[in-house]
C-alpha cells in the first residue's frame, strides 16, 4: 500500500524491550522465540482474515485492496519481523502502519514495536487520545515478562531494601535504558484536609498502581519509602534525589554529571496539591488525581515522539531486513536480467522509503516549530513572573524590619544545590562549572557565595531593568571585586572551546568575569566566568572560582 499520499506519519506507540527467558521453567531462547512469534502471527491472522494467511509464521507478502501484510521469518536465526497497513474505518486518508521485530542478540531476545498512522496534518491535537498499544503486545505480556535493561516494565515496585536502592540507581544510570523511570516518594505527614485532594495510597500522594496501569509498557514506576529517602539522596546526589511526597521522572540518557535538573523534573507536594485537569468530556480532577492524568499525558506523548535506539540494538524492521535478504538470495546469481529486475524493485522500495522518511522529517520539523513557539511563550511568561516575583519581594521587605540573611554553604560541592534552591530561574550552572567547583581551592567560600548572590539579585535585577547599574557597581566595589570582559573575540578563538561552552545545544561565548587577585595561586585568585542569555533572561555561569585553563591569561 502506498502511504505517500498522506504527507505525515505520526507514531502512536513505540517500545524497545527484552523478552525474559524463563530458564527456571525450562524455557529456551529458541522456544520462547517460536512462542512469541506465534502470538504476533495469530494477531495478524485475526486482524486480516480476508488475506487467507498461512497458519504459521513464515516469509510472505499479501495484499488486498486497502490491506497489506509483509513478514520475514527465520527459525534458525530467531528472527521475525512484520509490517502491516490498513485504512482507518472512520477517518479518510488515514492509514495505520504497524511494525514489529523479534531478534536474538547476545543470547537475548529483543522485541521492537512501532505503531503509526498517516495524516495530512503535521500535528494532530488528538495524539494523546490516539495513543494505541497493539493488542499483540498485551497478549505477549500475559505470557512472558518484558524487560528494559533487566527490569520489568509492567508493575509498580517498592524500594524496601538497600539492595533494591542500588538496583534502582543502576537502572536509572544505565545508558542503555529505553524507558522513563518515575519515583514516587512517601509522605507520612499529610493532613486529613489535604489528603482528599490526593490519590492517597498508604501515605503515597500518587496512586502508583493506577499510574502503572496507565503507563503500562512505556515506563518504570517505583515507590520510595521514607526510611530510604535519605539514602537515595546520598546515593544519587541531593540535586537528583526526592523526599516527603515529591515525584520525579528520570528520562533515558540520564547522567549524574548533568546539571540540567529540569530535564528530569521533580514535582513537590505543594505543586501537586494546586493542580487541576479537565479531560475531553469536561470532567475535572484536582490534586494528585489531576497530576496522574497530567503525568500520563506527558509520558505518552514522550513515548510517541521519542527516538528509540533501534540501530544500537540491531533492529532492522521489514524494509532493511527484506532488502538484505534479497541481496543475499541473488548474490550468486549471474543472470543480468534478474539482477536488473532486483535493482529496479530495490530502487522502487528505496524511493518509497525515502518519501516516508521525508514525510516523517517534515512532520518533525513542524513539531519543532511548534515547540519553539511554546518555548518563546514560556520565555515571555518567565519574564512576566520574574517581574511579579521582584515586586512581591520588595513588598515583603517593607514588612520585614530585619530580613534574615541568606545562609551560605560551607563546602564548594554544596554550591550547585544552594544555587538551585535560592536562584532557580535566575542562575544556571553549566556542567563544567559544576565540575570546577569539585576541585575549587579559593580561600574564601563566603566571598564566592556573596558574589553569586550579587549576580542572582542585583545583577539580575539590573539586567531586567528593575535597578540601576550603579547599585551593581557599588556592590562589587564594596567587595573589592571587578566585573571585566573575559576575553576578546580574537583571543577566545585561539583557546579552542574553553570560552565557547555548549549551551542549549549551541556554542556560546563566555564574555564576562568577576575578578579579584592576580596571583597564579588558586587559593588567592578568584574568577567567576559568566554570560547573560537574553532570550531566557537568565545568567549562565561557565566556570568558577579559579582561572580557566588557557595558553595565556592576564
Amino acid at each position: 500500500m502506498n502511504i505517500q499520499s498522506s504527507a505525515y506519519l505520526h507514531y502512536t506507540f513505540q517500545t524497545c524491550v527484552n523478552i525474559d527467558i524463563d530458564i527456571a521453567s525450562g524455557r529456551t531462547v529458541q522456544g520462547t522465540f517460536v512462542y512469541v512469534s506465534k502470538i504476533i502471527h495469530n494477531w495478524i491472522t485475526q486482524k486480516f482474515p480476508a488475506l487467507n494467511l498461512p497458519s504459521y509464521p513464515g516469509n510472505f507478502q499479501k495484499n488486498q485492496y486497502t490491506q497489506t501484510v509483509e513478514t520475514l521469518y527465520s527459525y534458525n536465526d530467531c528472527f521475525y519481523c512484520i509490517k502491516t497497513t490498513h485504512t482507518d474505518k472512520e477517518i479518510p486518508n488515514r492509514i495505520w502502519v504497524t511494525e514489529a521485530e523479534i531478534h536474538k542478540k547476545d543470547e537475548k531476545l529483543f522485541l521492537g514495536v512501532k505503531n503509526a498512522y498517516t495524516s495530512n496534518s503535521p500535528k494532530n491535537e488528538e495524539d494523546y487520545i490516539i495513543f494505541n498499544v497493539p493488542l499483540f503486545v498485551k497478549n505477549i505480556a500475559k505470557k512472558v515478562t518484558l524487560l528494559d535493561v533487566g527490569e520489568t516494565i509492567e508493575n509498580i515496585a517498592t524500594i524496601d531494601s538497600p539492595d533494591k536502592l542500588t538496583d534502582l540507581y543502576n537502572l536509572i544510570t544505565n545508558p542503555s535504558r529505553q524507558l522513563p523511570v518515575i519515583v514516587i516518594s512517601e509522605n507520612t505527614s499529610l493532613d486529613n484536609i489535604s489528603a482528599k485532594y490526593f490519590a492517597v495510597n498508604d501515605s503515597y500522594l500518587l496512586d502508583g498502581k493506577r499510574l502503572a496501569e496507565d503507563l503500562k509498557f512505556i515506563s518504570h514506576i517505583f515507590y520510595l519509602p521514607s526510611e530510604h529517602q535519605t539514602s537515595w539522596c546520598n546515593l544519587i546526589g541531593s540535586n537528583w534525589g526526592l523526599y516527603n511526597g515529591a515525584v520525579r521522572t528520570y528520562y533515558p540518557n540520564f547522567s549524574i554529571d548533568d546539571n540540567q535538573y529540569y530535564n528530569h523534573p521533580i514535582i513537590i507536594p505543594q505543586k501537586i496539591l494546586s493542580m487541576n485537569y479537565v479531560n475531553s468530556e469536561g470532567k475535572e480532577y484536582l490534586g494528585g488525581h489531576a497530576f496522574r492524568k497530567i503525568l500520563t499525558r506527558t509520558l505518552k506523548n514522550f513515548n510517541m515522539h521519542n527516538r528509540f535506539s533501534w540501530a544500537e540494538n540491531d533492529f532492522q524492521f521489514f524494509y532493511k531486513a527484506n532488502r538484505a535478504e534479497k541481496i543475499l538470495k541473488h548474490s550468486s546469481n549471474k543472470n543480468t536480467q534478474e539482477w536488473c529486475a532486483l535493482l529496479e524493485e530495490d530502487n522502487e522500495e528505496l524511493n518509497k522509503q525515502l518519501q516516508e522518511t521525508q514525510a516523517l522529517l517534515e512532520a518533525q520539523d513542524q513539531e519543532m516549530g511548534l515547540q519553539n513557539e511554546t518555548i518563546r511563550k514560556f520565555e515571555s511568561i518567565n519574564i512576566y513572573n520574574q517581574t511579579r516575583i521582584y515586586n512581591l519581594e520588595q513588598a515583603l521587605l517593607k514588612y520585614q524590619q530585619q530580613p534574615d540573611p541568606l545562609q551560605y554553604p560551607n563546602n564548594y560541592s554544596d554550591i550547585p544545590e544552594w544555587i538551585n534552591n535560592n536562584f532557580s530561574g535566575r542562575i544556571e550552572l553549566l556542567p563544567r562549572a559544576v565540575r570546577s567547583l569539585k576541585d575549587a581551592l579559593y580561600k574564601d567560600i563566603n566571598l564566592v557565595c556573596q558574589l553569586i548572590e550579587c549576580l542572582g539579585t542585583t545583577y539580575y535585577n539590573m539586567r531586567m531593568g528593575f535597578v540601576d547599574k550603579q547599585l551593581y557597581d557599588n556592590t562589587l566595589k564594596n567587595l573589592g571585586v571587578e566585573d571585566l570582559p573575559a576575553i576578546s573575540d580574537s583571543s577566545a578563538g585561539q583557546q579552542g572551546d574553553e570560552y565557547y561552552p555548549l549551551y542549549n545545544g549551541k556554542k556560546h561565548k563566555i564574555d564576562r568575569h568577576l575578578v579579584k587577585g592576580t596571583s597564579r595561586d588558586a587559593r588567592e585568585c578568584l574568577r567567576i566566568y559568566f554570560f547573560w542569555d537574553d532570550d531566557a533572561s537568565i545568567l549562565v555561569i561557565g566556570s568558577l572560582p579559579g582561572h580557566l585553563k588557557i595558553k595565556s591569561s592576564n
